[in-house]
């Protein structure tokens, strides 16, 4: 008899001992997935958080010092200001210059990030100043390619061009610029 009932308590041990570590296993899996045990600086470099840092960036170091009516070397400050954040994760997809006059207006760059979110900077040409940076939705722009062949459109000769029709104050010429088209028209401004 006594040989049984040591049986059975080694028997509930080995039961008691497997919850255990099932539970433990759990506990494991179930952080893993929600990172409670991750490196926090890997985290860091999810496609998540990529426009957050971008938006950190841009906000913290807001001057401009290049030539704003020169869409490539407005790209290129603006890159240098995100650092060590890679022309493929990051890019261009539309330019859109709203302009009074050479020196007056705005600028909205807008950049992919990691083929998924967009981000939207707006510049303010007299002051030389990103305005704002923040996340925006537009799945058309989302389809947009990357800008390469039209970085060294003369935005000042096209602003010319259409300077004449600027007949109110409530006017801007509008140059867009994307990878395949530039269009130049003059609309009021709202």
């Amino acid at each position: 008899m006594a040989k049984r009932s040591k049986n059975k308590k080694k028997g509930k041990l080995g039961y008691i001992i497997l919850f255990i570590i099932i539970v433990i296993i759990a506990i494991v899996c179930i952080g893993i997935n929600k990172n409670w045990f991750g490196n926090h600086k890997e985290h860091n470099n999810e496609p998540e958080s990529l426009p957050q840092e971008i938006i950190s960036k841009l906000q913290q170091n807001s001057t401009l010092n290049s030539n704003l009516l020169n869409p490539e070397e407005l790209n290129n400050e603006i890159f240098s200001k995100l650092g060590n954040i890679s022309q493929d994760e990051v890019y261009a997809t539309r330019i859109h210059y709203k302009l009074k006059s050479l020196d007056n207006g705005t600028i909205d760059l807008y950049y992919e990030i990691n083929n998924s979110k967009l981000l939207k900077i707006n510049i303010n040409i007299l002051e030389k100043k990103i305005e704002s940076v923040e996340e925006y939705k537009d799945d058309a722009l989302l389809e947009r390619e990357k800008i390469v062949n039209n970085l060294s459109e003369n935005v000042q000769d096209d602003f010319e061009s259409k300077k004449d029709k600027l007949d109110s104050e409530n006017k801007s010429v509008n140059v867009i610029i994307t990878n395949t088209e530039i269009v130049i028209n003059t609309s009021f401004d709202s």
